[in-house]
């Protein structure tokens, strides 16, 4: 059959060892014959190999006037040997590699005759691919292609294979070395080549540094993990119990075991206060303290109006097994009450609540262990409940009823003095409400020998005579509270009783609140008085100037002062403070007009003398 294409001059006989030299290593997977016949110099080899493949290998016939090229036997005999293997990347993206298969020429003239009509079937895609790769054109790594084919001649059949490329690097750098090329475009071509190796070498660069300062964390949180885990549990509790209850629920047991064996540890929850307000705080973080909380020491509750949520309700009756201070101001719903009241009537030590109604007082009385018990509210009627409070409680050395408020004060009276007959044995402190001071109370009161704190009322049902022999009894008594009931104060009975309390010698502090208009005379006897006290409070009690200064020039044993809105407080006492109040630690002349007006200096000098004074002042 004669060729009609004009056979090719031979490659020069430097580019074949060059092009033998590329080692690209051969996939298993054959390719079937004639895929890539007849392939054009120039063409792109992945949509004509394509088209090949699925016409097969007889449907490709050759035009007329199509170019081939071809080279001799001889020339494939002596530059190609057993397998000549040829790597380039087509055009449009693709890396099209092929590899020609071809056995050893025979000695023979038929022999040669056969190899020459092999390899002029298959000349035309040794020469494309030569000129591929002089061409230069290539695509990124990673293609995957075929080349070559030809027809079956004899009983020499071509070996053609899928060629995948492992060292694309070295592949590209070798073709690029080969290709014959005006020098512009290969320099430019060289240039393309270079700025993409560095930018892979850049981008190797960054990954290797990112990879090594993750490995870099990962190794400093775990030795940071190891150095926690290795301290030991007394250092690790005294740092958890810098901790808020809510942050240690929260963030500390759920870590782990470990971690969550130290935050249940009832050294950190015994002592420690869960406050819970609505309207500034999170009720799931309150739950979640609560559920977590193993031994919860201090549990206020302050709603301030707001509603109960019924989460928040069940968690407080489920989970205060072991509460032992309780404050609600004011306190859910009676029914949420009661059942708190009653989980923990066995182990609560510290009460105080907000009551409207004294049916409460039914449950606290069943409170065998309570030790102190604080009461606000407004009662509107006055029922024999409150005497339950008297018969139960036997433990109970703290009673604080000033802040109650009656509505109706019809037997009240007997019902306070029963309630404090009922614990005279016990009662260190004792609050009694407003219009309460009557010599039925009085007497009560001063049956209770181990008393400490008294907190009284000056109302017009009592004289300083009925006063004075009924405080002559506890001789135990350390602080005296008389506040100003109604403003009604009578100054010739006041001075009387204060000049008769010099026979208390335990009495350490003294406190006379909202006492106005109060004359020399009744100063001159607090100054006497003041002689051997601590605390003296003369909280919103108007002294004079010259009985001011009596106070303090006697009061030398002074540690606490309170002047709170005295309006006679002036400069010059400042200056008896430093000179006579060596010992004062707590001054307290907040609301005293005159005192505005003083400059730093006065202030400076007074800290100056009295280093370890507390100046509260506006």
């Amino acid at each position: 059959m004669t060729n009609l294409a004009r056979p090719a001059s031979p490659r020069p006989p430097a580019l074949l060892p060059a092009v033998r030299g590329l080692r690209v290593p051969r996939c298993v997977a054959p390719v079937p014959a004639g895929a890539g016949r007849g392939c054009r110099t120039g063409t792109e080899p992945g949509r004509a190999e394509a088209r090949a493949a699925r016409a097969g290998p007889w449907s490709r016939r050759v035009r007329p006037g199509a170019r081939r090229s071809f080279i001799s036997s001889t020339a494939i005999g002596s530059r190609i040997r057993s397998s000549t293997q040829i790597g380039l990347a087509g055009r449009g993206g693709r890396r099209v590699l092929g590899v020609l298969g071809l056995r050893s020429c025979c000695p023979t003239l038929r022999g040669r005759a056969r190899a020459g009509r092999q390899c002029a079937a298959a000349s035309a895609s040794v020469h494309t691919a030569m000129a591929r790769i002089e061409h230069g054109c290539y695509a990124p790594f990673g293609g995957l292609g075929t080349f070559g084919g030809r027809r079956t001649a004899g009983k020499f059949n071509a070996l053609r294979y899928r060629i995948t490329l492992e060292d694309e690097m070295d592949a590209k750098r070798t073709a690029l070395s080969h290709r014959r090329r005006s020098r512009g475009d290969k320099d430019l071509m060289l240039v393309r080549h270079m700025v993409w190796l560095e930018r892979a070498e850049r981008e190797a660069k960054e990954l290797a540094l990112l990879q090594v300062k993750e490995r870099a964390e990962r190794e400093a949180a775990e030795r940071e993990r190891q150095a926690i885990h290795c301290l030991p549990e007394e250092l690790m509790l005294s740092i958890f119990s810098l901790l808020e209850l809510e942050e240690l629920a929260r963030s500390v047991v759920p870590v782990c075991s470990r971690w969550r064996r130290l935050g249940r540890d009832e050294s950190l929850w015994a002592g420690a206060t869960l406050r819970y307000d609505p309207t500034a705080e999170s009720a799931d973080d309150f739950i979640r303290a609560l559920l977590t909380a193993p031994a919860l020491g201090t549990l206020e509750y302050i709603t301030d109006g707001a509603p109960t949520r019924e989460d928040v309700a069940k968690a407080l009756t489920k989970c205060c097994q072991r509460v032992t201070t309780l404050r609600m101001l004011p306190g859910p719903p009676e029914n949420v009450l009661w059942i708190v009241l009653d989980r923990l009537a066995e182990h609560l030590r510290h009460l105080e609540l907000f009551v409207t109604d004294l049916s409460v007082l039914a449950c606290i009385g069943g409170m065998d262990n309570l030790l102190s018990l604080t009461l606000h509210g407004e009662i509107s009627f006055v029922t024999d409940k409150l005497s339950r409070l008297g018969s139960g409680c036997a433990q109970l050395t703290e009673l604080d009823l000033g802040g109650l408020r009656f509505n109706d004060i019809y037997r009240l009276d007997l019902l306070i003095a029963d309630v404090v007959l009922g614990h005279t044995e016990t009662l260190t402190v004792l609050k009694l409400p407003p219009s309460m001071t009557s010599a039925i109370v009085m007497d009560a009161v001063a049956d209770c020998r181990k008393l400490k704190v008294l907190a009284i009322w000056i109302t017009p049902h009592i004289t300083s005579s009925v006063l004075t022999a009924s405080l002559q009894r506890l001789g135990q008594l350390e602080s005296l509270t008389w506040r100003n009931y109604d403003a009604w104060l009578d100054k010739a009975e006041l001075a009387h009783f204060i000049l008769q309390s010099q026979r208390f010698p335990q009495l350490k502090e003294f406190r006379l609140l909202d006492c106005i208009d109060m004359d020399d005379g009744l100063a001159l006897a607090l100054a006497h008085r003041a002689h051997g006290l601590a605390r003296l409070s003369l909280h919103r009690s108007e002294l004079s100037a010259r009985g001011l200064a009596e106070i303090m020039q006697r009061a030398h044993e002074l540690t606490s002062l309170d002047l709170y809105k005295n309006a006679s407080v002036a400069e010059e006492h400042l200056e008896m403070v430093a000179s006579h109040l060596h010992k004062l630690r707590l001054l307290d002349v907040r609301g005293c007009c005159a005192l505005r007006t003083l400059g730093e200096d006065v202030w400076e000098a007074l800290r100056a003398s009295l280093p370890d004074l507390d100046i509260r002042f506006d």
